[in-house]
């Protein structure tokens, strides 16, 4: 993985620095840390919605682009969910309803 990340272009102010990490299928990772440290933009770049990084992320040794690059079965495999709930979801809708849409 390898994985750098800043929050401007050009590789200025670095967020990450060569973070390696692989997830085994079928288990979880918990990623903790303090506040600033990293652990939004790490989720942000798996789940292709940060765009500025080097490295590689491997999805079964295939590259995983950004997000508008992926596959449909990359985009059902790799999903991210707000960590605020109620920031997600819309509390006066069903979420299977939700869900779908976005589907």
């Amino acid at each position: 993985m390898n994985l750098s990340a800043s929050l401007r272009p050009r590789g200025r102010d670095l967020v990450l620095r060569e973070v390696s990490l692989s997830v085994r299928a079928g288990s979880c990772l918990g990623v903790v840390g303090r506040s600033g440290s990293g652990k939004t933009t790490l989720a942000r770049c798996l789940a292709g919605l940060h765009e500025r990084h080097t490295g590689s992320l491997l999805l079964d040794d295939v590259p995983l682009p950004v997000l508008r690059k992926r596959s449909r079965e990359q985009n059902r495999r790799v999903q991210y969910v707000w960590q605020e709930v109620r920031g997600s979801f819309d509390e006066r809708r069903p979420v299977d309803e939700q869900v779908s849409r976005t589907a």
